[in-house]
């Protein structure tokens, strides 16, 4: 597809028949020559409605990617958000986006602050999006009694955490894990559009493709929350 608006779909390549037996003409032309082109008159009529017509796809699939949980949480009905995050930088920005709170996990005790902050002993919901095995660990222990928590993050194969079979038990905690799901891309495109998430904040750092280098070493760096990459520039 074009990488730029007004964005069209690309060609096959090949005959539609090329791919008999394995999918039959009528279905190749079904998802290509149908569904893709229905798609892409979509995109092209929604970044149009919305003014995007300046933004390359590039753009676009950056800002649909990264949606910060804290609005998320507070859009399905959590009274209280704690944001526990050890860079400064971040937790004023969870402040900005509306957390009620934002802990230092490396400096302060998360177990006493979120006492402190919420007048209760541990938390209904955690929440945990960092993918190592201390985080995972916090998690268990920040959990109230009847807590649930959800593991969002993507570790490493070969990461291990403890798990306090005690806890789990005493506390009656339920975990959830997660997975890339590609059935809810609709669902978050249209709550992009419906306007309800502030993500313009997110992105603290643009770059264009001859400094990739400098991208990739500012992602990792405390000084950003996230980094683009734009190939035309």
């Amino acid at each position: 597809m074009s990488q730029r608006y007004p964005f069209q779909t690309m060609t096959l390549g090949f005959g539609l028949s090329s791919l008999s037996p394995y999918c039959d003409p009528d279905t190749l032309y079904l998802h290509h020559g149908q569904y893709y082109a229905q798609k892409v008159r979509e995109l092209n009529h929604l970044v149009s409605k919305h003014r995007f017509t300046n933004l390359s796809l590039e753009e676009l699939l950056t800002q649909d990617i990264n949606m910060p949980a804290i609005q998320l949480a507070r859009l399905k009905g959590a009274s209280c958000v704690l944001l526990s995050e050890p860079v400064e930088l971040r937790r004023k920005l969870g402040v900005e986006l509306g957390a009620d709170g934002a802990i230092d996990p490396m400096g302060e005790d998360l177990s006493q602050r979120i006492g402190e902050l919420t007048g209760q002993e541990g938390t209904d919901v955690v929440i945990e999006c960092v993918g190592k095995p201390f985080a995972v660990e916090q998690a268990l222990k920040c959990a109230g009694r009847g807590g649930h928590i959800v593991l969002f993050s993507v570790p490493e194969p070969e990461a291990v955490a403890t798990l306090p079979l005690f806890d789990v038990y005493s506390k009656e905690l339920s975990i959830t894990g997660s997975i890339i799901n590609p059935d809810t891309h609709q669902r978050a495109v249209n709550l992009l559009n419906s306007g309800r998430l502030n993500i313009q904040p997110l992105i603290t750092h643009t770059f264009d493709l001859n400094h990739m280098d400098e991208a990739i070493h500012m992602q990792m760096s405390a000084e950003s929350v996230k980094v683009t990459v734009h190939p035309q520039d």
